[in-house]
């Protein structure tokens, strides 16, 4: 199936399957999609139940996977979900790289267990996520990278790490997992000075800004948060003043490795959508659910920082 390439709707994007290949026992499959109407539950929820479609009626599946997509609708928000005009300037990568990075789960644990995170209270908040902890890593070390790499003159400009996190479970009443659409809701962590960068204060500041995002409970609320969001994006002087723009994205848990065809599972499953040469990093679990694979895309000098870096690799897999 072809694709339009030159709709210039706003009202509603498609999500076709293009092309599915069986190579030598490997299943490519070749997606088209825009973010304004899915997102990584509506994929993964999509492409099971198409698996599940693909298997009915053999030995060992005899039923369909239950979909049943539910669809809310609302009036166009008053912000249009597409990248800002800043994001082709100085902002983006020229020369992007990416690369992905192993962290099994017992060095993941040790990780948590370095993470110290002092709370208003005098307490300490227990059991970071591991999704937490491997952001801050990931954000901390790409942060060092890039300040490695540039002039001393940009080194006091602040960066910027983009979050975004699935809220269905957040609504009131909860929304079903196979609720069809791009219910996210994003929130930005800044940091100007490399005691902003530890990993407890990273961690600290991503899990502040989470409980914000807790009070989304409406779409009205996920708008007003999208309008938020997006407003602080499209600052003009953004540019000028950002030495670097990153943006985390978790499809953990989204089951990408258990979609079976009726050839197994898959022994990769990975994404081509690298946030349109923005610098940022992509967590989805291990084939084997042991671990988070991170597909990481930097400018190609932070890369060759990035990589070397003693405390990333020593939570890496040999």
């Amino acid at each position: 199936m072809e694709v339009n390439k030159n709709m210039t709707t706003t009202t509603l994007e498609v999500y076709k399957i293009t092309n599915t290949k069986q190579i030598k026992g490997c299943i490519k499959v070749h997606a088209w999609q825009r973010v304004k109407i899915v997102d990584g539950s509506t994929l993964g929820s999509f492409v099971s139940h198409w698996a599940s479609v693909a298997r009915y009626g053999s030995t060992d599946h005899e039923q369909v996977l239950p979909f049943n997509p539910q669809f809310l609708q609302s009036p166009p928000a008053t912000t249009n979900f597409l990248p800002h005009p800043f994001l082709d300037l100085n902002l983006r990568c020229v020369n992007p790289v990416t690369r992905k990075f192993v962290f099994p789960n017992t060095k993941l644990s040790d990780l948590k267990n370095k993470v110290v995170l002092p709370s208003t209270n005098g307490g300490s908040i227990t059991n970071p996520t591991r999704v937490e902890v491997l952001t801050s890593l990931l954000y901390k070390t790409a942060v060092a990278a890039a300040t490695t790499a540039r002039s001393s003159s940009s080194s006091s400009k602040p960066h910027f790490l983009l979050i975004p996190c699935n809220i269905r479970k957040k609504f009131v009443p909860k929304l079903p997992q196979t609720t069809v659409g791009n219910f996210i809701a994003g929130f930005i962590v800044m940091t100007r000075h490399e005691s902003e960068t530890s990993l407890s204060a990273l961690v600290s500041a991503i899990r502040k800004q989470k409980m914000k995002v807790e009070t989304i409970q409406s779409q009205e609320l996920a708008r007003q948060n999208l309008d938020s969001m997006m407003s602080r994006l499209g600052n003009e002087d953004l540019e000028n003043v950002a030495h670097r723009f990153f943006c985390c994205s978790s499809l953990c848990g989204l089951g990408f490795n258990n979609v079976n065809f009726g050839w197994g599972n898959p022994a990769v499953a990975s994404t081509t959508y690298m946030f349109s040469k923005q610098s940022g990093f992509i967590l989805m679990d291990t084939p084997n659910g042991d671990g988070i694979e991170a597909w990481v895309s930097l400018e190609r000098q932070d890369m060759k920082i990035f990589q070397n870096d003693k405390e990333l690799l020593s939570f890496c897999q040999n």
